[in-house]
C-alpha cells in the first residue's frame, strides 16, 4: 500500500513532529502587557492578541444565512404561473 519513498516522508515527519511536541513548554509566546502588544508589528499582534469573537460569530452568522438563501434557491418547487402576452 505504502511505497518506501512515502514510507520515508512520514517517517520525517513523525520525527520532527515528536521533536517539536517534547518542547512544546518552551515554544509559548512572550507574556506583555498591553502597552507592548499595542506597538508590535500586524502579524505578530494578530497571533498575540486576537480580534473580538463578535466578528467571528458574525461571519459564521452571515455565511450560515447565505447558505440557508443558496439552498433554498435550488431545492424551492418553482409554483409560479407562466402566462404569454
Amino acid at each position: 500500500m505504502f511505497t518506501p519513498v512515502f514510507k520515508e516522508l512520514l517517517t520525517k515527519y513523525l520525527t520532527v513532529f515528536s521533536a517539536v511536541w517534547a518542547v512544546r513548554h518552551k515554544l509559548n509566546p512572550i507574556a506583555r502587557n498591553s502597552n507592548e502588544l499595542a506597538f508590535l508589528p500586524a502579524a505578530l499582534e494578530l497571533q498575540e492578541n486576537p480580534p473580538h469573537p463578535a466578528a467571528r460569530i458574525t461571519l459564521w452568522a452571515l455565511l450560515a444565512f447565505i447558505l440557508i438563501a443558496v439552498n433554498g434557491a435550488c431545492f424551492r418547487k418553482c409554483e409560479g404561473e407562466v402566462s404569454n402576452y
